[in-house]
């Protein structure tokens, strides 16, 4: 995902930070001084970063819920009438570690699931995941 945006200016700001363990956040932190946050979803275009939260058990307490946030981040490819077509990749994932999603903000069929909290059986889909979109320059 970084290598998309290797740009000196969030390099520099991402090496500061380089001690802390959530990249995501850092880069959401980033985003939110430098970037510009997309409104609404009709103004997605590609190239845009998308923010998840909950699509992991970040804070290791045993549930997936609103407390993990963070917790990735993929680019958009395509928005077109609700749906989001977006790029993702994960290292502890199995072969393709680099895929494309998508998610509907209008249809409730094109949205997959994403996580399973492992102590309730909770299926968490990628819409409730979404935590924001940014444009950066």
């Amino acid at each position: 995902m970084l290598a998309c945006y290797h740009s000196g200016k969030m390099n520099r700001y991402l090496k500061q930070k380089r001690g802390n363990h959530n990249l995501v956040r850092d880069l959401n932190t980033y985003l939110e001084a430098y970037g510009i946050r997309r409104v609404h979803a009709s103004e997605f275009k590609a190239g845009d970063i998308l923010i998840f939260n909950m699509t992991y058990d970040i804070n290791h307490d045993g549930h997936i819920d609103d407390k993990d946030v963070y917790t990735h981040a993929g680019i958009v490819e395509n928005y077109q009438n609700g749906l989001v077509t977006y790029i993702d990749a994960s290292e502890d994932r199995r072969s393709p570690r680099i895929r494309v999603r998508r998610f509907s903000f209008t249809d409730d069929k094109i949205n997959e699931t994403v996580a399973t909290d492992r102590a309730t059986g909770r299926k968490i889909h990628a819409r409730e995941t979404f935590g924001g979109a940014f444009e950066v320059h």
